[in-house]
């Protein structure tokens, strides 16, 4: 898939990889000049995870999602419909909620790049990961 083709509107997606795909996503993502969960929100996300009950989680998700600027609200909302689809075909694709949150953390978050894997990197990108999952 070529950027020039997406950037043209050309009828281009359904010839395309799933990788392709979300590769193009994923850049999209990175480019914005803000990132689509703002920094100052990012860690309050993180924090909500520590929340003793799935329903104290979801109240602070809501809650949280309530400040967020309208565009991000949007962009976040549009984005969530189409992972809660792509979910939808797991059985198929093997791109599952958890799976999604996983590839996609990193790049909503924009945590910057990771050089070295121990324990604590490993905990934070799984505490990332639950992150997009909440908002479906």
């Amino acid at each position: 898939m070529s950027r020039k083709k997406l950037d043209s509107a050309e009828e281009c997606l359904s010839a395309c990889l799933p990788r392709d795909v979300a590769s193009s996503v994923k850049q999209f993502f990175r480019e914005l000049p803000e990132p689509v969960l703002p920094t100052e929100m990012q860690v309050a996300l993180l924090k909500e995870h520590h929340l003793p009950t799935e329903k104290g989680r979801t109240c602070a998700t809501m809650l949280l999602s309530c400040i967020l600027p309208d565009t991000n609200q949007s962009v976040i909302g549009y984005f969530a419909e189409f992972l809660q689809k792509v979910s939808k075909r797991s059985a198929k694709k093997k791109m599952d909620r958890r799976n999604l949150s996983f590839v996609l953390a990193p790049t909503l978050l924009q945590t910057g790049g990771v050089t070295e894997i121990n324990s604590n990197t490993e905990k934070g990108l799984q505490m990332e990961s639950d992150v997009p999952s909440l908002l479906h």
